[in-house]
């Protein structure tokens, strides 16, 4: 956040240094990704670095925590096949302006399950032979459904590049209180098999874990960190229920203390990380009060709903809120770069953002800092700070 009074490099490297990977956001956006900063700041509309693609707007459990279920399961059309997947991803593998091109597929489940439908596993392979990064978000529980080949569905995605698996508890208990079905040690017995699995293949798959905590989960914290250790995932990543934001608020003192006894159980092969720092925590529903006025994320992330439409991110995929017009229709780039889109994401945010993650409003922050500055002033801040993230 910017401090008046202090230097624009004092200000800067405030939001720089301000979390460690791999949620340093804005680090990740002005280093990896600078020259789409750059192109934004000359007034152009570059290519989003990463797309997500919603498959299902069904889903398979009931998460108490989801927005999805009451905006958009079931409320919008099922129409991804895989004709229509080997469609978009020609859509995507075109896009293409002034040699940037997307660089993430992201497959997520805010309208619904990614699993639910049967040929996001097939997709893995179509986007990863135009050379995409790809990654799935899944609650994890038709992991060891099978295809019409009879081959588990979380074969496939061992050539993926991540695989998130929802886990949101440590016992059966909250589990089923928590998601409305007992389906806690499916779960866990597909995270175990998917981690052998890709030990034993070799393959380059990463598996983290992810919990959002809230009221009736935050005393398993522990128990899922000792779990996810144990299954030998990568990483277990806490969020906090952003759509609850003054239970957080609440809770927060019992959750940052929780929090320092977690983060203890990392070791260099298995992290246990929080989304939030501790002061976002605290301000609970005064977090969501400070974000930027203006938003930026939507020249950096875009999402391709279950109806086959672009939208302006996975937090706006849902019924009711206007999208840009069908993939399977239009090149991405005419979508993309349409009077009509470029007019509705100028006025963002709105009265539809009613949900915003710390990534993004991370990013919009360091975006509304650059802003105020020239270019040359940007550049300048580019060439001296630049530096390999993790270091500082």
């Amino acid at each position: 956040m910017e401090l008046k009074g202090q230097s624009s490099d004092e200000n800067f490297l405030g939001l720089l240094n301000r979390e460690s990977p791999p949620f340093d956001y804005e680090r990740q956006l002005f280093n990896d990704h600078y020259q789409d900063v750059a192109a934004v700041l000359r007034g152009e509309n570059p290519v989003p670095y990463e797309i997500e693609i919603q498959p299902s707007s069904s889903c398979n459990l009931r998460c108490e925590h989801c927005f999805g279920k009451s905006l958009t399961c079931k409320r919008l059309e099922n129409l991804l096949g895989l004709e229509e997947f080997q469609v978009i991803a020609e859509r995507i593998r075109d896009f293409n302006l002034n040699g940037r091109r997307i660089e993430t597929v992201k497959f997520c489940g805010t309208t619904g399950e990614p699993l639910v439908n049967p040929n996001t596993v097939y997709a893995v392979r179509i986007f990863k032979q135009i050379g995409k990064k790809v990654v799935l978000y899944t609650n994890g529980l038709w992991l060891d459904k099978t295809s019409e080949e009879r081959i588990p569905y979380m074969d496939y995605f061992l050539e993926a590049d991540r695989v998130n698996v929802s886990l949101d508890a440590g016992s059966d208990s909250v589990f089923r209180d928590l998601k409305g079905f007992n389906g806690f040690a499916r779960t866990l017995n597909n995270i175990g098999d998917l981690v052998e699995k890709a030990r034993k293949t070799r393959s380059k798959l990463r598996v983290d874990l992810s919990y959002v905590i809230g009221p009736k989960n935050f005393r398993d914290i522990l128990r899922a960190t000792g779990l996810a250790k144990r299954l030998g995932t990568n990483n277990i990543i806490f969020r906090v229920d952003f759509t609850n934001p003054d239970a957080i608020r609440e809770m927060a003192q019992d959750i940052i203390e929780i929090r320092s006894i977690a983060e203890a159980q990392s070791t260099d092969d298995f992290k246990v990380l929080f989304a939030y720092s501790d002061d976002e925590i605290r301000k609970g529903k005064q977090a969501e009060i400070e974000r930027s006025k203006k938003c930026f994320n939507h020249h950096f992330w875009a999402c391709i709903g279950p109806d086959c439409q672009l939208y302006t991110c996975g937090h706006r995929t849902y019924f009711g809120v206007k999208s840009f017009g069908n993939v399977l229709e239009k090149p991405l780039e005419e979508l993309w770069l349409s009077s009509e889109r470029l007019e509705a994401v100028d006025k963002l945010p709105d009265e539809n953002c009613r949900f915003c993650s710390p990534s993004c409003y991370r990013r919009d922050q360091m975006m509304s800092l650059l802003t105020k500055l020239s270019i040359d002033e940007v550049e300048r801040l580019h060439e001296k700070y630049v530096i390999e993230r993790g270091s500082k």
